[in-house]
C-alpha cells in the first residue's frame, strides 16, 4: 500500500513579510510559523494614540456625549483598543440605547469581551458590508459616531450622511509609515534578497499598506541605485511589483493592480484566518 504524506506545514519554504502594527503582529506570525512559512518582521505601519491636548479634549467631548447618539461604529482592532479605553474612563455603565458595530471579527470580539452586544457584517469585513446591514437603512435624524483614526477613508460616512444621519468622528490614533525605518531594514544584509521574487509573499492587510509598501519600493530602487553609482541593477520596479502579494478584499487587488502589482491573491477579508487561507490555497494550486 502506497504510504500517504499528510503535512502539516503547508507554507514550508515560503517567506511571507509580516507588515502589521506592532498589536496585531506577534498574532499574525505565530499562524504563519504553524503553518510552516519564514516570517520577515517589515512594519509599514506604526499605531499612535492621539496625544495633542486639543484632539484630546474633542475626543473626551465625544465620549461623553455617546448616550445622544443611536448607533456607535468601531472600524478597526485599534478603534475597538483606544475607544474602549476612554469609555472605561466615562462610562462604568455603556448607554443602553446606544447600538455598537464592528467591521471585523477581531474588532467584534474586542467589544463583545468589554461587554457591548455588537452588530456585525460577517464575513466581508468592510465599509460596504456594514453600510448593507438592515439597521443602517433609514437614518433620519438619527445621530452615529465613527471610532477610527485620523484620516482615512470617507465612504462611510458619506454613504450614512446620505441616508439622513448626523455622523460625527471620534478621531483616537495616528497611523504612521516608519518610511526610513522601513527602509533600512529592507537594505539590511539579513533581509531576504529581493532579485528572486518565487517564494516571497508581502502580506498587506489594507489599502493604506499597500501604498506603504508601493512607496517603500520606489525608495529601495532609488537607494540602490544611488549607491551602485547608477549600475545596472538585478532588478527594477517592475520587477519588484511582480513579488507575490496576498491582500484583502477585491477592492485592494484592484488598487494593487493599477499600481501595477501583477501577482495577487485575494483573501476574503483581513482577518489572519482569511489571509492565511488565501496564502495556503495559492501554494497548494
Amino acid at each position: 500500500m502506497a504510504k500517504v504524506t499528510v503535512t502539516t506545514a503547508p507554507l514550508q519554504g515560503v517567506c511571507v513579510f509580516n507588515t502589521r502594527p506592532d498589536a496585531q503582529a506577534e498574532k499574525w506570525r505565530q499562524a504563519l510559523q504553524a503553518a510552516g512559512a519564514e516570517v520577515l518582521r517589515l512594519p509599514l505601519m506604526v499605531i499612535e494614540p492621539v496625544t495633542e491636548a486639543a484632539a484630546e479634549q474633542a475626543i473626551k467631548d465625544r465620549i461623553l456625549s455617546l448616550a445622544d447618539y443611536q448607533h456607535a461604529i468601531f472600524v478597526s482592532q485599534n478603534a475597538a483598543f483606544f475607544g474602549l479605553q476612554w469609555l472605561d474612563q466615562y462610562w462604568p455603565q455603556l448607554p443602553y440605547r446606544t447600538r455598537f458595530y464592528a467591521v471585523g471579527s477581531a474588532t467584534a470580539a474586542r467589544l463583545t469581551d468589554y461587554g457591548c452586544q455588537v452588530i456585525e457584517p460577517g464575513n466581508t469585513m468592510n465599509s460596504e458590508a456594514l453600510l448593507a446591514l438592515p439597521s443602517l437603512q433609514s437614518l433620519t435624524h438619527e445621530k452615529i459616531m465613527i471610532f477610527r483614526g485620523c484620516g482615512g477613508r470617507p465612504l462611510l460616512a458619506d454613504q450614512l450622511r446620505e441616508r439622513g444621519a448626523q455622523v460625527d468622528y471620534c478621531e483616537l490614533y495616528h497611523r504612521v509609515f516608519p518610511r526610513a525605518e522601513a527602509l533600512e531594514r529592507l537594505m539590511s544584509p539579513s533581509t531576504v534578497d529581493l532579485s528572486h521574487s518565487e517564494g516571497k509573499v508581502i502580506a498587506l492587510h489594507s489599502g493604506e499598506a499597500l501604498q506603504n509598501w508601493n512607496q517603500l519600493l520606489q525608495d529601495f530602487v532609488q537607494a540602490q541605485e544611488m549607491n551602485n553609482n547608477q549600475q545596472q541593477l538585478p532588478y527594477n520596479l517592475e520587477h519588484l511589483r511582480g513579488i507575490s502579494l496576498v491582500v484583502p478584499g477585491q477592492r485592494v487587488a484592484q488598487l494593487a493592480q493599477g499600481l501595477g502589482f501583477t501577482r495577487i491573491l485575494i483573501a476574503e477579508n483581513a482577518s489572519d484566518q482569511a489571509m492565511l487561507q488565501a496564502l495556503q490555497a495559492y501554494i497548494k494550486n
